[in-house]
């Protein structure tokens, strides 16, 4: 009899972690969707790519340059904090140029580091060629913080 009652208690605990499980895989899939800001593009002045997404961002930019939403590229990618550098941010040229992108028509910033940093410099090149707006192309997981970041610093700006 006590042999049927311990495998009653196991039975029941996975019974509790296989619940468990399934209600934290339902939090992350609810948390992961709540990140995504997907936008319909409009024509703008400029789409800035930020870097980091490696092929993704650029193929995005590239199908938004290709489809007129906007004549030119800021690329804004300065490596990270720890390891700045331009490595990255000139092989994402490469890739804009092999998608059909002249080179022309994108417009590197090299100093930023962080999500902060893309909007503050992109922000002083959109003042500088006088851009009155942008379409801006990111990983989908990352767009509700870019457009939080962004939001914040293009705050009251033409």
């Amino acid at each position: 009899m006590m042999h049927s009652n311990k495998i009653f208690f196991v039975f029941k605990s996975w019974r509790t972690v296989f619940y468990l499980i399934i209600c934290i895989f339902c939090l992350l899939i609810l948390a992961g969707s709540s990140l995504i800001v997907n936008q319909p593009p409009i024509k703008s002045g400029a789409i800035i790519m930020l870097g980091g997404g490696w092929t993704e961002r650029a193929k995005e930019a590239s199908m938004l340059y290709k489809e007129h939403f906007a004549p030119v590229i800021i690329i804004s990618d300065g490596g990270t904090r720890t390891k700045p550098s331009t490595k990255s941010a000139k092989q994402e040229i490469e890739w804009l140029e092999s998608y059909g992108v002249p080179k022309k028509l994108i417009i590197p910033e090299f100093r930023a580091q962080s999500t902060y940093g893309n909007a503050v410099y992109t922000k002083d090149i959109m003042h500088k060629y006088n851009f009155q707006s942008a379409i801006v192309a990111s990983s989908s997981y990352h767009m509700r913080r870019v457009k939080y970041i962004f939001d914040k610093v293009y705050y009251n700006s033409v």
